[in-house]
């Protein structure tokens, strides 16, 4: 191999890995695995709903190479969507935030589902918003 191409597979592959959680690294992670989430608190700040949670069990200590990086998130009509998405972990990670933040709230109830990778869904609680 030359010596230009393996410093460009260098640079692709493994300085990435190196800086932490990098888009290059991230992936969605089943519900199964990101485990159950539980919703501490829902806090309004402005017009935007900041939901604070913790992960119970899951499958993260069966590769320990992958850390929580953040959670994607989605209103639809009177649904909420989450998926959480992973890294590779390395030595600069920081302590995870488990929150996720969505614009105002609207309605009085709200659906809380996981969508997994595949598009599938869980059904995960029923939120009431204190309008």
């Amino acid at each position: 191999m030359s010596k230009p191409l393996t410093s460009l597979l260098f640079a692709i592959l493994v300085i990435p890995l190196l800086l932490g959680c990098t888009w290059f690294t991230t992936e969605e992670v089943t519900h199964s695995f990101a485990g159950d989430i539980e919703l501490l608190t829902l806090e309004k700040i402005d017009d935007q709903s900041i939901f604070n949670f913790k992960l119970n069990g899951g499958e993260w200590g069966n590769n320990s190479a992958l850390i929580f990086r953040d959670v994607k998130s989605s209103v639809e009509g009177k649904n909420i969507y989450i998926t959480v998405r992973s890294c590779v972990a390395s030595g600069r990670d920081k302590k995870p935030n488990y929150q996720f933040k969505l614009g105002k709230l609207t309605l009085e109830w709200y659906t809380l589902y996981y969508k997994n990778p595949d598009g599938s869904t869980v059904k995960l609680t029923d939120i009431k918003n204190e309008i």
